[in-house]
């Protein structure tokens, strides 16, 4: 019994996912991570294929509650089959996004761009489009944060912050260290970036501020690094 199957076996919700960043770190949070807590909650999740067939996207739904959430993927022919489809079934349809990349009042400051090319811009400016379309085609937005959510609802689409959370096996480790750690006077910061857009300067002011005021007697960032 495979995925489909067994989504259609109960009378559970269940929850298909397209992920439109399959190669960031962001699926695991907004995909894998919530795949997880559906588990958990008893709803069913069904992550469906990089190449799936819009037309069999949702063969096996027999009827019931279903959602569509579509993660940062951008608008094209193939996307907006699967929303059609997802209608035809009484599929409804969210959009999960976890970055300003669908407003284009915001192109001007994003710092990106100062190391792009006019090709290179010209994409990024036609992606944010596309990320609106898909916005203003669904029902509702899930978002990271309040601030996210205001401007998704300013599109006049109903939105909702779902914050970030660690899979089961990350929180099992972290108590597992915590309580096997040494105690120490010291309270150490770890910050990672992943992107080139996330730097030093995005922690530098806080992590001073912390030790002005004692909360912490030293810190440690990492870096985004792009290999040349």
């Amino acid at each position: 019994m495979d995925l489909e199957d067994r989504a259609t076996s109960n009378n559970r919700v269940r929850v298909y996912f397209v992920d439109g960043v399959p190669a960031q770190s962001s699926a695991r949070y907004r995909v894998f991570n919530a795949l997880e807590q559906l588990r958990t909650a008893g709803a069913e999740g069904v992550l469906l294929p990089q190449d799936y067939d819009a037309d069999r996207a949702f063969s096996g739904h027999r009827g019931g509650a279903g959602v569509l959430v579509i993660h940062r993927a951008p608008w094209d022919e193939k996307l907006a089959a699967l929303i059609e489809a997802a209608r035809a079934h009484g599929i409804r349809i969210l959009y999960d996004i976890d970055d300003l990349v669908f407003e284009p009042i915001a192109i001007p400051w994003v710092r990106a761009l100062s190391r792009m090319s006019e090709s290179e811009i010209d994409l990024y400016e036609d992606g944010v489009r596309r990320y609106l379309r898909v916005l203003r085609s669904c029902d509702a937005v899930l978002t990271t944060t309040c601030a996210l959510a205001k401007y998704a609802a300013a599109e006049g689409v109903p939105a909702f912050v779902h914050r970030n959370a660690l899979d089961q096996r990350s929180l099992d480790t972290a108590r597992a260290a915590r309580q096997a750690r040494q105690r120490r006077d010291e309270t150490i910061l770890y910050y990672g970036a992943g992107t080139a857009t996330h730097g030093g300067s995005c922690i530098s002011t806080p992590l001073c501020t912390w030790w002005r005021r004692g909360m912490c007697t030293w810190g440690t960032a990492s870096m985004h690094l792009k290999p040349e």
